[in-house]
Order: structure tokens, then sequence, then C-alpha cells
């Protein structure tokens, strides 16, 4: 996580995800969610083993939005008060997905 996102992360106070999270998170992820799972997997139990493959097996069908929508509801339901904004900024941030992570911290581009 850099120092600004850091920044925010505390001026935000850390605050937990919410279901809106979780559906901006989803519309914008797209085939990176994977990528950003494995990430948090480092300290979700809820995320371990197979635990990504087969949600994005189980919602093949239902689509990218659907897989990253399940992931994240899985971590939030798996850590309750620890599941906050900072954990998946660093995750987006780790991956390098500052856009979204921008995004996710409403961050309006500079032009």
């Amino acid at each position: 996580m850099n120092v600004f996102s850091l920044c925010l992360c505390v001026f935000l106070g850390d605050r937990p995800l919410t279901p809106a999270d979780q559906q901006q998170f989803a519309a914008h992820i797209g085939r990176d969610w994977k990528k950003v799972g494995r990430t948090l997997q480092k300290g979700c139990r809820a995320l371990k083993g197979p635990a990504i493959d087969n949600l994005a097996y189980e919602y093949e069908r239902e689509g990218l939005y659907e897989q990253a929508y399940q992931l994240l509801g899985r971590f939030i339901q798996s850590e309750g008060r620890g599941a906050k904004l900072g954990r998946l900024i660093g995750a987006l941030e780790e991956n390098k997905l500052t856009s979204i992570a921008e995004i996710m911290l409403d961050i309006k581009p500079r032009d």
C-alpha cells in the first residue's frame, strides 16, 4: 500500500467493507478478480486451498461480475469486522490495480 492510500485509509477510519463496496469491486475488477483473491487468501482462511478455483467454476455461467462479487462476499463473511477497505486496497495495489483502488476510494483522477 502506498503512502497516499495508507493515509486515505486511516482518514476513512479503515472502515469495514459494505455491500456497495462489494458491488463496485465486482463491476470494475473484471478478469483480475482471481489475482486479488489470491492476495486476500494470505490472511483469509475461507479463501485458502481450492476455494478461488471453486468460485470460478461454481459461478462460471453467471460471469466475471458474479465471480468477483462472490469472492468478496466470502471474504467479508469470513473476516467479519476484519474485512476492511484497507485490506482490499492493499490487495489491489499489490497486483498493480491502482486505478481500481482509486475507484474503491472514490478518488477522482487528476486532469
